[in-house]
């Protein structure tokens, strides 16, 4: 067989071998610092897999760390109908043809502040033999490392970590306790947050004030027989017998002091809707007189920060009284425009009918900045300049009758 130079490779000197393949990466220093984990040098093969296996299985040997204290015990596994490098959805085949149970877990690089363990896979099998192994990736490849001891990798060798949320606990007894519920579930990692991410803190904060002012209200209806309507019952299932129409309504403003608090106003006629919301605009511009008053405060109780959001206050003006005109603080910048800049309506079964009358009303739906729909003319709240509507029966399941009883 003829050959030529090209077959050749020198082992010392001239043309530079083939590199081969490997899987190997060097532990994080955060890692290699705790102790915890064996991380075989396979530099000419991606059979990290195999090694760390071989390294729990033969933890006394000369050098842990090197293939060539493996090489031995290399047939003891079966690999037959598995390749390298090992995929993780492999890894219960191997463990069935080995009687091995592995844990797996994974290592998140990308938190800065700490180092992240999380767990990927926990056997399911019940064989006696156990190894542990931790998986780190870098744009390239995987590599497995043995878990010589979970505790220390953790951060604490004083506690008991669970292998399926890593939650830590003081004693065995504890742990397997937690753990006859942990393992019903899915592996998952409980992290907590840290610094100021860890203070729970409202998003919408103003939402704690009780609305000053709010008007109560209600349309009354009367049911005329629609033309052409028939009593017949087969018909009754076609065609529309009566029309609800608004005949009159009436309200009641509730509000922090006397002089915002007003008798019911009754009213019934023609042009109900129209004649109604003229009549709640007027009311929120006596509203809005009455807000502009500065209310009389004890200045030695006066706080340096900002009742809703609990921010310092540099130079804080704006005080919020208690519908009892009790003081409770001042408003900073941010949160005074928040303040009660809107008047609640609120109508029993706003939703499924007296809200009809008003979004029917076309001068009204085209004034509606914001408005929460279930269906195409269904809605449970809405708010048309600096009047919101929201609907009681939303809040209190129950019928205007009982709820007075």
């Amino acid at each position: 067989q003829k050959r030529t130079s090209y077959d050749y490779e020198p082992t010392i000197g001239g043309a530079p071998k083939k590199a081969k393949k490997s899987s190997f990466i060097p532990l994080p220093d955060e890692l290699a610092r705790t102790g915890a984990l064996v991380n075989v040098r396979n530099t000419d093969d991606e059979e990290c897999f195999k090694w760390s296996v071989l390294a729990a299985l033969h933890p006394h040997v000369n050098d842990p760390k090197d293939v060539h204290s493996y090489l031995d015990y290399e047939n003891e596994l079966n690999f037959a109908g598995l390749t390298f490098p090992m995929n993780r959805s492999n890894i219960p085949q191997f463990e069935k043809q080995n009687q091995i149970r592995v844990n797996l877990f994974g290592y998140d690089n990308n938190n800065r502040k700490r180092k992240t363990i999380f767990p990927v896979m926990v056997s399911k099998e019940t064989q006696e033999r156990l190894v542990e192994l931790l998986c780190i990736t870098n744009d390239n490849t995987a590599h497995y490392s043995w878990i010589k001891q979970f505790s220390a990798l953790m951060g604490d060798t004083d506690q008991h970590y669970c292998r399926y949320c890593l939650g830590g606990f003081e004693g065995e007894e504890l742990l397997k306790n937690h753990m006859r519920l942990c393992q019903l579930l899915e592996p998952q990692k409980v992290d907590f947050p840290s610094g100021l991410d860890a203070i729970l803190s409202d998003k919408y904060p103003e939402i704690i004030l009780q609305a000053p002012y709010v008007i109560y209200a209600d349309f009354e209806c009367i049911q005329p027989r629609v033309q052409g309507s028939s009593d017949d019952e087969a018909d009754r299932k076609l065609i529309k017998l009566t029309d609800h129409q608004p005949s009159g309504y009436a309200y009641k403003v509730v509000g922090p002091v006397d002089e915002a608090t007003q008798s019911v106003v009754v009213y019934r006629g023609q042009n109900v809707v129209e004649n109604f919301m003229d009549a709640i605009h007027e009311e929120n511009e006596r509203i809005k007189k009455l807000r502009k008053k500065t209310w009389k405060t004890n200045k030695a109780t006066v706080l340096d920060i900002c009742y809703i959001c609990k921010d310092e206050l540099p130079s804080p003006k704006d005080i919020y009284v208690s519908p009892n005109e009790e003081y409770l603080g001042n408003l900073c910048w941010k949160c005074s425009p928040k303040y009660n800049e809107e008047v609640i309506v609120v109508f029993h079964n706003l939703t499924n009918y007296d809200g009809h009358f008003i979004m029917a009303d076309r001068k009204t739906a085209e004034n509606c900045k914001f408005c929460i729909s279930s269906s195409i003319n269904t809605y449970s709240s809405f708010t048309i300049g600096s009047i919101k509507f929201i609907d009681s029966l939303s809040f209190v399941k129950d019928s205007l009758a009982n709820l007075v009883s």
